[in-house]
């Protein structure tokens, strides 16, 4: 499901009407967990198919994903393969679009030192939340012991929710 966030993090986006031809490799069969394995070991190198497959498998996938983020041993190792795990399941929470991870996503960018990730990132996945997940956006935005930066991440994600035109009833 597209919630308007670019998983440009992982892959680039052709431009509209430019049509690629390079087939995502089918990764129904694979377990989740065996997905969720493999992006945490990726590094750098996320294969190709595997966000847009495990955003597809959202309720299965978020329990998982926020363990990564959780994880203070994958913020603080040295090699890409721990260290971009976190930030790898943030981008697929956000892709998701759960308003139940928010207060996750809030906590991490209040507490974790995110270096540019903080002013390049943070704000479109946040933007991505749904509107029931604005007020923990709003109590951090607001929050005069957080730096600039932060409050500017957690302000830039409201933005993007409130620009977002309303879904049509289902």
């Amino acid at each position: 499901m597209d919630r308007g966030v670019p998983l440009l993090f992982w892959r680039p986006r052709p431009p509209a009407g430019m049509d690629l031809a390079v087939p995502l490799p089918d990764l129904s069969d694979v377990p989740t967990a065996e997905l969720i394995t493999t992006l945490k070991a990726s590094g750098y190198d996320v294969p190709d198919g595997l966000p847009e497959e495990i955003v597809r498998r959202a309720g299965e996938a978020i329990e998982p994903l926020c363990a990564l983020v959780r994880d203070d041993a994958l913020w603080e190792a040295r090699e890409p393969q721990g260290y971009m795990a976190p930030i790898h399941a943030m981008h697929a929470l956000g892709a998701i679009g759960d308003a139940a991870v928010a207060p996750l996503l809030v906590a991490i960018v209040k507490t974790r030192d995110l270096g540019d990730f903080l002013t390049e990132s943070a704000p479109a996945i946040l933007a991505a939340l749904p509107p029931d997940a604005v007020t923990p956006l709003q109590e951090a935005a607001a929050d005069a012991s957080l730096d600039t930066f932060q409050r500017h991440a957690f302000a830039r994600g409201l933005y993007g929710i409130a620009a977002r035109p309303p879904r049509a009833a289902r």
